[in-house]
Parts: structure tokens; sequence; C-alpha cells
């Protein structure tokens, strides 16, 4: 599922797979990559009882400055 989260300066966008109370992990792309390279990754471990989170990184997907003066 598609979510945000919101900081100080920057509005960053994740998938979230498995049960919300699941052990945590989070898996973090790097270029040229994005989320959806971990897709079977993330179905393995929420299958096995996981809550993974795969955040965007600034410039990949929605992930966004709140301030388009920001730089």
């Amino acid at each position: 599922m598609k979510k945000t989260i919101d900081t100080d300066l920057l509005r960053v966008a994740y998938l979230e797979d498995g049960p919300s109370g699941g052990w945590p992990v989070i898996l973090i792309h790097g270029y040229p990559y994005d989320v959806h390279a971990f897709d079977a990754d993330a179905q393995i471990l929420a299958n096995v009882g996981a809550r993974v989170l795969r955040p965007y990184v600034r410039g990949y997907g929605p992930t966004r400055f709140l301030s388009g003066e920001t730089r």
C-alpha cells in the first residue's frame, strides 16, 4: 500500500507490506532502481510476518520537497 510521511522539508512516499504489528524491515533502493526492485523480496518477508517498508529515496517516484523553493 502506498503511503507518505512528511518531514520538515520532504514528503517521503513509501510502500508498506505485511502486518502492521510485524517485525520491521526497511528496504532501501539505490540508483538506478526504485522500490519495485524489492517486489518479490517484500512479498516473501511479508508472508513470514514482517512489516516491510520501502521508501522512495529523494528524486524517485512521488517523494518530493514540500516547498518548490527548497534546493
